[in-house]
């Protein structure tokens, strides 16, 4: 029984990364708002710079942005809920 060697002939893609954007070579954070935050915020996504162009860099960044907008999240919806007792 032989095995067949593959060998790729053109660099493997990088599997996408959530909530990352790339625009005119800088890095953006891109969310949805949840449907029940959107009326505190004035659009239905969250887009923030990461202030990078280098990928790497970029999704380091994304990573502490995404837990500081969790964060602000969660603190919005405590807001939210304060309000409606």
């Amino acid at each position: 029984m032989s095995h067949k060697i593959v060998t790729h002939s053109q660099p493997v893609p990088m599997p996408k990364q959530s909530h990352l954007l790339l625009r005119k070579g800088r890095f953006y954070l891109n969310m949805r708002v949840p449907k029940e935050l959107r009326p505190l915020y004035e659009t239905e996504n969250l887009r923030r710079s990461l202030k990078t162009s280098e990928r790497s860099e970029a999704i380091s960044r994304l990573r502490y942005e995404l837990c500081k907008v969790e964060a602000e999240f969660a603190e919005k919806r405590r807001q939210l809920f304060a309000t409606r007792r």
